[in-house]
């Protein structure tokens, strides 16, 4: 068990980080465990703010889990990280909840978590603020669990991107319940790079409402040549709206070779690549 109940951090200056070993992607890195547990009150300060004004494209990401299972998170605060604040990668049966993620809405590629290459995932009861995804699922995530989770400002809940540089990559089995969105740039996409053989199957999004910054607040940008299959909606309401107030005027909804998937009712904006399901 590891209990952080005090305020960490690191070298806020880039030129002070002096490490040439091929495991200095990460400022705090948990590896090939079994069983750990990661809890308390404490805070995670980044200092990312020199690093974002150098445009530093090797920025170090906050906190990671690699190669590990059967993972217990909660209760931690991560203040302005250099890169993504927390990555999942290569990892099964994770648990995060109670988490507390923030950096400035204009910080780049600050992603609350990141989930890569792991399965049985579960993110619940957590508030992130940052300047870039709440939470981002990467190839090769399934079985992933996203309940009760306070996104805004950012760019949503995004799936992807994927499938760069012609790779073949997969995500499927992802559930998002029971999150608010609070003037984020889109509610929830899916991205990926076109003319790949990406899969995203079996995705169900419930119970999502809040307000989106941005035009479009559905976004379902899918392979050519493997389209999205079995996206389901169910009880959504995004409208337009910043901090806090709604606009006038409608969101929109962008599909891309989105197949087989279903309107289960009440989704708002409509989503007209989804098929909607009659109730009797």
């Amino acid at each position: 068990m590891v209990n952080v109940d005090q305020k960490i951090l690191p070298f806020s200056d880039p030129s002070s980080w002096k490490c040439n070993d091929a495991n200095c992607n990460n400022w705090i890195t948990f590896q090939h465990f079994d069983g750990l547990v990661i809890q308390g009150s404490g805070s995670l300060h980044g200092q990312g703010q020199k690093w974002w004004q150098m445009g530093c494209m090797q920025n170090k990401v906050g906190f990671a889990i690699l190669d590990s299972k059967n993972v217990h998170i909660s209760g931690l605060t991560s203040v302005d990280s250099r890169k993504w604040h927390i990555s999942i990668e290569r990892s099964s049966s994770v648990h995060a909840s109670n988490l507390n993620i923030k950096a400035p809405e204009d910080s780049p590629n600050t992603d609350g978590i990141r989930i890569q290459h792991s399965t049985n995932v579960t993110i619940s009861s957590s508030t992130i603020k940052t300047g870039d995804d709440c939470i981002g699922i990467g190839d090769g995530s399934k079985y992933i669990n996203i309940n009760r989770i306070l996104c805004g400002p950012g760019h949503g809940i995004s799936i992807g991107s994927l499938g760069e540089n012609g790779r073949s990559e997969t995500v499927e089995y992802v559930t998002v319940r029971r999150a608010s969105f609070y003037t984020t740039e889109n509610g929830v996409r899916i991205k990926t790079w076109q003319s790949t053989a990406v899969e995203v199957s079996n995705i169900l999004y419930n119970d999502l409402k809040g307000t989106t910054s941005g035009e479009i607040a559905v976004e379902l940008l899918c392979s050519e040549s493997v389209p999205c299959k079995n996206i389901r909606m169910k009880d959504i309401q995004l409208d337009y709206g910043i901090n806090g107030k709604i606009y006038d005027g409608h969101p929109k909804s962008h599909c891309l070779s989105v197949v087989q998937s279903w309107d289960e009712g009440n989704v708002y904006p409509n989503v007209p690549c989804l098929t909607k399901k009659l109730s009797y």
